[in-house]
Formats: C-alpha cells, sequence, structure tokens
C-alpha cells in the first residue's frame, strides 16, 4: 500500500484510487491494462519514491485523464527497479518458505546462461505470492547480492523437494503449457557447452532435465486418449478391483478378437484380443460395495450408463484426479493384470472356470488364438522361459493373452482335481474364519508361515502338496473347527477383510509375539516352504512385506530379540 509519510497529498491519492473503482475508469484504462485488477494493482503495489513532485504535479484537476499519464509514466519507469523488486520478492518467498513454480515461466537460456526474464508479467505473479512485505530477514541480507542462477536455484530446489511422488508432481504441474515450457527449457540447456557452466548453473540444467524426463513419464497420460467412455470407465473399474484382490472370473465371457482398430493399429492377419463390456456389467462392478468409496468420488453411482453417459473429457479429469496412476495403465495392461490375477486365484473360482471354458463361444475364441499363434504357445509352455521378448515381436497382445488363457485352462483341468480343489477351498476359507478368530484375540499363529504363497504383490494361502492334511491335524485349528460345528464360537467375519489383510495382521502378531513363540518359531527353521517365501519376497513389489522378512530371518538366523 502507498505510504502515509506524506499526509499533504494522501487525500489526493485515495481519491484516485476510488476513482480507480468507478466503471468510467475502467473503459479509459481498457488499453493500458487488461483489466481493473491490474490497476488496482499498480496504485497499491509501487512504493511513496515513486510518487515524486512531478508526479504529485499532474494529479491536477482531472485525475482520471491525469491517472492514465501516471499509469504510462510507471510502466516506462527504468528496467533496473523492477529487476531490482523482482528480485527482492523472489528472495522474500524463499524466506518465507514459499514455493513458485511459475519460475518456470520466466527462465531464459542465452550464450552460456541462464537468468530471469524480467517482466511485469513476473512481477503481477509474484504479486499473488508477497501481497504484504516480508521483513529483510537474516537469511535475505546474505543472500541478496546473489546471482540469478542462485535464485532460480533456490527456488526449483524447494520445488524438487516438494515433489516426493506423481501426486505431488501432477498437483504443481498439470498443464501442456508446462510441459512445453520444460521442453523447450530443456532443449536449449542440451545447447550449452555444460562443461563449462558454473555449478549453480549445472544444477539447474540436472533438474530442468529431471522435470522434463518426469513429463515425458506422463504426458500422454494427460493427454486424454480418444476412446469411448465407457472403456475408460470399465478400464477404472476392473483395476480399482485388482488393488482389493477382487477377481470376477465372469469377465473371460467377454473377450474377444478385433480384426480392425485404427485406434490400436491392429493388423489385419493377426488381431488383438479386448474385454469388451456391457452396459449391465459396468452397473454390476460399479455397485460392488468394497470400492464403494472410489465409485463415489468419481461420481459414477450418478451415471445412468443407459442414457447420460459422461463426457469423455470431464470423466477423464475426475480419473486424473483422484487417481492418476490407473491412466498410465493401458488396456492390454490391465487385461494382463486381470488375468495375472484370475491364475494366481483360480482355486477359488473352479467351478465357473470349467463352465467357462466349456462354454461353446468361448471354446471357439480359444480356437481361434490356436490357429493365429498356438505352435508359439505350445513352445512357449513347454520351455517355461521368460517370453516377455518373443510377446514384444508379436506386435499385437494374441501372443501373450493367449499364453495366459492356455495355461490357465491347464491349472483348471489338471488331472481332473476340481473336486480336490473344492474342498481345498473350502477349508481355506475355514482358515481365514480361524485367523481371524485368533486375531480378534490377539492370539498368534506362527505355523501360517507354512501355509502361505508370495507373488508380485499379494499373499496368500497355499495348503496344496497334502499340507491340506497336516493343517486339519494341527490342535489350535482342529479345536477351532469342533467349536465351530457345535456353535461355540459367535463371531462376526464380516468385516470386509481379503485374504491378503487377514495374512498380513497376523504375520504381525506373530512378530510382535514372537519372544512367547520361540518353541514354534524355531520348529520352521530349514522348512522348505518358508525358504522359498523367503526367495519369492526378495522378487515381490509387495507393501507391507517388512515383518514377514523380519520373521523370516529370525527364523533363518535363530535371531529373536
Amino acid at each position: 500500500m502507498i505510504s502515509r509519510k506524506n499526509s499533504k497529498y494522501e487525500s489526493r491519492r485515495q481519491m484516485l484510487y476510488d476513482l480507480s473503482k468507478k466503471a468510467e475508469l475502467q473503459e479509459v484504462t481498457q488499453t493500458v491494462l487488461d483489466d481493473m485488477e491490474d490497476l488496482q494493482y499498480l496504485y497499491k503495489s509501487y512504493s511513496q519514491k515513486y510518487f515524486d513532485r512531478k508526479t504529485v504535479e499532474i494529479l491536477g484537476d482531472d485525475p482520471i485523464l491525469k491517472g492514465q499519464k501516471l499509469m504510462f509514466m510507471i510502466l516506462n519507469r527504468d528496467n533496473s527497479d523492477s529487476k531490482e523488486r523482482i528480485r527482492k520478492s523472489l528472495l522474500n518467498l524463499h524466506c518465507s518458505n514459499s514455493i513458485f513454480p511459475e519460475i518456470i515461466h520466466f527462465i531464459k537460456v542465452d550464450n552460456q546462461s541462464i537468468q530471469i526474464k524480467y517482466c511485469s508479467e513476473l512481477e503481477r505473479e509474484l504479486f499473488k505470492y508477497d501481497q504484504e512485505k516480508q521483513d529483510r530477514t537474516e537469511a535475505y541480507n546474505k543472500m541478496e547480492e546473489s546471482s540469478d542462477q542462485t535464485i532460480i536455484l533456490i527456488h526449483l530446489l524447494c520445488l524438487k523437494h516438494s515433489i516426493s511422488n506423481q501426486q505431488d508432481f501432477l498437483q504443481y504441474f498439470n498443464t501442456s503449457k508446462d510441459y512445453q515450457k520444460i521442453k523447450d527449457l530443456h532443449a536449449r540447456c542440451q545447447e550449452l557447452d555444460f562443461d563449462y557452466l558454473e555449478k549453480n548453473t549445472q544444477s539447474i540444467v540436472h533438474i530442468i532435465a529431471e522435470f522434463y524426463q518426469l513429463f515425458s513419464t506422463y504426458c500422454q497420460m494427460i493427454k486424454p486418449r480418444q476412446e469411448k467412455c465407457t472403456k475408460l470407465i470399465f478400464r477404472v473399474l476392473l483395476q480399482l478391483l485388482l488393488y482389493q484382490n477382487i477377481v470376477i472370473p465372469e469377465l473371460l465371457r467377454f473377450m474377444k478378437i478385433i480384426r480392425n482398430s485404427s485406434l490400436q493399429n491392429v493388423q489385419q492377419y493377426c488381431g488383438i484380443i479386448i474385454l469388451k463390456p456391457t452396459i449391465t456389467l459396468l452397473t454390476q462392478m460399479s455397485q460392488i460395495p468394497q470400492i464403494s468409496n472410489q465409485v463415489e468420488l468419481l461420481k459414477i453411482e450418478q451415471i445412468n450408463f443407459n442414457s447420460n453417459l459422461p463426457n469423455y473429457e470431464q470423466f477423464y479429469l475426475q480419473v486424473l484426479t483422484h487417481f492418476p496412476f490407473i491412466l498410465q495403465i493401458n488396456a492390454h495392461q490391465v487385461l494382463v493384470n486381470y488375468l495375472e490375477k484370475l491364475t494366481q486365484n483360480y482355486n477359488k473360482h473352479i467351478e465357473v472356470l470349467e463352465e467357462i471354458y466349456q462354454n461353446t463361444e468361448f471354446s471357439q475364441l480359444m480356437e481361434q488364438i490356436d490357429k493365429i499363434c498356438g505352435a508359439q504357445i505350445k513352445s512357449i509352455i513347454n520351455s517355461d522361459e521368460n517370453s516377455e521378448d518373443e510377446f514384444e515381436e508379436q506386435g499385437t497382445n494374441v501372443l501373450q493373452i493367449g499364453t495366459m488363457l492356455f495355461r490357465l485352462r491347464e491349472k483348471v483341468f489338471q488331472n481332473n482335481h476340481s473336486a480336490k480343489l473344492k474342498q481345498i477351498n473350502d477349508l481355506i476359507e475355514k482358515f481365514k474364519k480361524f485367523l481371524q478368530h485368533e486375531i480378534e484375540h490377539e492370539r498368534s499363529f506362527p505355523q501360517l508361515l507354512k501355509y502361505i504363497n508370495c507373488n508380485k504383490n499379494d499373499l496368500w494361502i497355499d495348503i496344496s502338496d497334502n499340507y491340506d492334511q497336516e493343517l486339519l491335524e494341527d490342535p489350535r485349528f482342529s479345536d477351532f473347527l469342533q467349536k465351530c460345528d457345535n456353535n461355540e464360537i459367535q463371531v462376526d467375519f464380516e468385516k470386509g477383510e481379503n485374504e491378503n489383510e487377514i495374512l498380513e495382521n497376523q504375520i504381525k502378531l506373530i512378530y510382535h509375539q514372537r519372544e512367547q513363540s520361540l518353541d514354534q518359531l524355531k520348529q520352521l527353521n530349514g522348512n522348505l516352504r518358508c525358504d522359498q517365501l523367503m526367495k519369492d519376497l526378495q522378487k515381490s513389489e509387495l507393501q507391507h512385506k517388512e515383518y514377514l522378512v523380519k520373521l523370516l530371518v529370525c527364523i533363518q538366523y535363530q535371531i529373536y530379540l
């Protein structure tokens, strides 16, 4: 605000300020400033020293006309004054721990140097961040003589340290304008002779390169793909369900091979396998309770899929806001994720899978896949080697998805053991209830470590290889089953916990009560299942594996404290 140092001219300045709010003056100043906000900013932001004697003299009988002249004088004053104010504002922002992402729009690269682009637009942007003048702190005094490179580096480092994940990155940079600016800056920086740059300038180049790499990763995600909104909704819903370890085997019925697609560049002779949902299926998926919170965030529960599908761009932005990581997963990868999860849990859905594979339409799909690349699939399955390179060479997903479908079919029908699997599934359900009951009473069950398996992101109960019989003979579990049969145990098991969560909770309990279970843990030393579990964990991306790893280390090295 203008200082009250000289009360003689305060009334005139106030009159001019009041007039600046009137509609008549808005029209006059339209050619000078973009809008009224800019005009008020100019009046309020310049200090007393700019209102010198000459300035006061022009505020004569016609303040509207003279005010316009005043604006002309201010806008054309010595550029060094503007530069000084901008530098002070940037340093003040840093000293007040404020982040100024817009700095990327005001960086220029020229003649082996990176500098600030001083202009009125930068000053207006800074004014938004620095409405009230900060006191000159000790930190500011030390840095007042800093170079442009130091000031830029300060703000870029603050911005970089505020970005710890993708969500943070998109919070600060979420427009194509920002991406283009960083892209241009990166290109200009590549023209510099890096070895001859000063240290701070080299650091700026490194940070700009990091931001460019981040944007290069996410720019395709930020730009909406051209696809039907129903496909995007299906992709999002399916991935949300997979995150909750919910697998719907019936989705296999919606698989089909398409021979033409300009969007996916499908080769005519090969085609591509897709999941094509119906409106009814989308409605049913959106009503699954375990993802009700996510559905509410995306406003899907308000959608009538038959009549009022949302605008694609609007729904895309909803997903980008709440679940940006899903947009990085294309339709093919979602399909792969689904089949991987289904294969891991096939024994829980054995009856449904048997029926699907015996269905006429699905059998025809398998025959189509066999005609296209059956020989390659057979070779891959028999060799049991990593086939990722071969999948890449194929060009479309038929080989990879086909291989996964054929492997799943082998599991479903191997040795015609579906009756045995149904018994195992029933036992697993009872075992999960037992574990929940023990957790409810804060009792650990160390033998659990023999009955679990681990893949990429999940834990699950594995009682194959006759371990089911061993589990049935365990005194604590058999006692639990007997009490259940006699209705002696009344516990509410409808907590919505999935298998992975139950196992994680029990593992945590085992770890915390390890001192009370020393003898049982020692007995697990050298157990083949436990040794294999440790090997699998080394390759696993499981989020909450800390306690499990600690337990296995305790067992292997007999260290319990």
